[in-house]
């Protein structure tokens, strides 16, 4: 029941989570990106308005210098309007108006060129001139002239004259541009005219920027017009240091216009902030994004969710036994049809597999029925053996009830043992074995068997040595000759135990020897091969490891040296280990 209960929830929640984080962090680094883009954006902006703004106000200067220029230029183009202003500069005002009688009188023009009509004239072309100052010399005096021919009368302000002539007249929201009028036959300065210019102007190109503002200063740092507060000392003293734009924490840039300073300046915590429309619009595009983001892989990760679950109740049926169970399978699909088809072909073979091992198990068990009745005939003939032996003793023939004794002990051995004995039953069946041999070629051959004593319970696989013994009689035993021998000996090495058949037999050709050694290093087996050096050597292998097994090598004087290598293991050569 809790097989059938498991469903892969847990992989979707967890695929969900990951993808979840991995939406929103590639959200946050697009909106990061977006943010800081937009940042940029809008601060490059701000720096291009605040260069226009600066590039506005410059050209208002260029353009009040250039009116100065001009309104000094056409004084010198009439002989009369200039001559008419050096007499204001020169004379007295009684003297200057009797000087412009008789002019007028000796003139046939009914309008007569003088110093106010040129004033009144250059009010109505320019609108943005505030106030015309003329400055008399010689007089020391100032005549302030304003729109719609207002003309205050000279008075006398030598603390405002020095300040004209040294360049420090100023105030505040004024821009002042000065030009000197000699005189047409001395050059000497008369006087000069000031014209001051109106600031409103600088105030709408202010007004429009959003958030560049605007500095004029005058070349000794006094401020001339600003919609900032300024401290002259702190400002200069900054500027000095080259630490204003730390001082004002602005973006700051000046440029020198006809004798002023114009700075903008570019406040650094409003140059690249975002509106706030701006910043609502990036972030309800990113949660969009997530939004749709996570319903693409909740769709993506239940549909997968449900091929899982397929999967899995077929996996089910099979645990249950219903080997029928197979899977729909795209053959363009992706891994999960590759699963399916593997499964379905997994129960193909595993339905083939358990058909033929039901057939097996069934002919198995008539092989071992077959091999139980079987045993009744070796049984009764060790019986047997053993009621001849006690008939020859009986008789006196202790010779033969030796043989049939050795031939008993050997023959029981197969039928009574484990299949792991030690080596010493090992060693004992084998020289039983040799007995026989001995009986059997008497005076022709003779055998001998040595082991070491703390090497005899070593455990191992029964009916190793026996079959090496059979080969040398098979294949190396000389029947012509009388001093046949045959030596069984062993030694450790290290973690193995080796033990050695040697004989003075028939020996081996080198090739021959070398391909039977390679035989045996592949565990092959080949017909018309030997077969009990193939069967031990498989034994062997299989039990203790590739790296035991069975060698021939050459011996000197004739004959071959069969080593046979075993596992040493310390706790399997005790008496009371137990390991059949």
């Amino acid at each position: 029941m809790e097989l059938q209960s498991r469903t892969p929830r847990q992989l979707h929640r967890k695929l969900f989570y990951t993808y979840t984080i991995v939406v929103i962090l590639i959200t946050t680094v697009l909106m990061a990106y977006f943010i800081t883009t937009i940042r940029r954006r809008t601060l490059q902006a701000n720096k291009d308005e605040a260069q226009r703004m600066q590039e506005a106000a410059a050209d208002y200067l260029y353009d009040a210098d250039k009116i100065t220029t001009y309104l000094h230029g056409t004084l010198y183009q009439s002989r009369d309007l200039l001559s008419d202003l050096e007499n204001f500069f020169s004379d007295e005002p009684e003297d200057y108006l009797r000087k412009q009688l008789d002019i007028y009188s000796e003139s046939n023009s009914l309008q007569m060129q003088t110093v106010y009509s040129f004033v009144e004239d250059a009010f109505d072309a320019y609108a943005n001139i505030k106030r015309i100052e003329l400055v008399s010399y010689k007089k020391k005096e100032i005549t302030y002239c304003l729109p719609d021919a207002i003309f205050y009368p000279a008075k006398k302000d030598e603390t405002r004259l020095n300040e004209i002539l040294e360049g420090t007249a100023w105030e505040e929201d004024e821009l002042y541009f000065r030009r000197e009028i000699r005189s047409q036959e001395s050059q000497e300065p008369l006087g000069c005219i000031l014209t001051v210019f109106s600031t409103s102007r600088l105030e709408s190109i202010s007004g429009a920027a959003n958030v560049a503002r605007l500095l004029i200063t005058d070349t000794e740092g006094n401020m001339i017009w600003s919609d900032l507060p300024y401290d002259k000392e702190a400002f200069s003293q900054a500027e000095e240091q080259g630490a204003l734009e730390k001082y004002t924490n602005a973006y700051v840039t000046n440029q020198l216009v006809q004798g002023y300073q114009v700075y903008t300046l570019l406040d650094k915590k409003l140059a690249a902030k975002i509106s706030i429309w701006a910043l609502i619009a990036v972030l309800g595009i990113g949660a969009a994004l997530i939004l749709g983001g996570e319903i693409l892989i909740n769709w993506y990760l239940t549909r997968l969710s449900n091929r899982l679950n397929l999967i899995l109740e077929g996996m089910e049926k099979v645990m249950t036994g219903d080997l029928s169970a197979r899977l729909s399978v795209n053959e363009k699909g992706d891994e999960l049809d590759v699963i399916s088809s593997h499964f379905n072909e997994m129960c193909e073979q595993l339905d083939r597999y358990i058909q033929k091992s039901y057939l097996a198990e069934i002919e198995q068990k008539n092989a071992q029925m077959q091999a139980l009745q079987s045993q009744i005939n070796p049984h009764f003939l060790y019986n047997t053996l053993e009621a001849i032996r006690m008939k020859a003793i009986t008789n006196g023939d202790r010779e033969v009830g030796k043989m049939l004794y050795s031939m008993a002990v050997t023959f029981r051995a197969q039928l009574k043992e484990k299949d792991v004995i030690t080596l010493a039953q090992e060693l004992h069946y084998c020289k039983k074995y040799l007995e026989l041999f001995e009986y059997r070629y008497q005076g022709r051959f003779s055998s001998s068997v040595d082991c070491p004593l703390e090497l005899m319970q070593c455990r191992i696989i029964k009916f190793v040595l026996q079959p090496l013994i059979e080969n040398y009689f098979v294949h190396g035993i000389r029947m012509e000759a009388g001093d046949n021998c045959i030596t069984i000996w062993v030694e450790r090495l290290e973690a193995r135990i080796r033990i050695h058949l040697t004989d003075n037999g028939r020996g081996m050709e080198a090739a021959e020897l070398a391909e039977k050694n390679k035989m045996l290093e592949e565990n092959r087996y080949e017909e018309h091969s030997s077969i009990g050096l193939a069967n031990v050597n498989r034994r062997v292998k299989a039990v203790y490891g590739p790296e035991y097994g069975v060698k021939l090598s050459l011996r000197e004087g004739g004959g071959l040296d069969v080593t046979l290598d075993i596992k040493y293991e310390e706790g399997n050569c005790n008496e009371n280990s137990d390991v059949g």
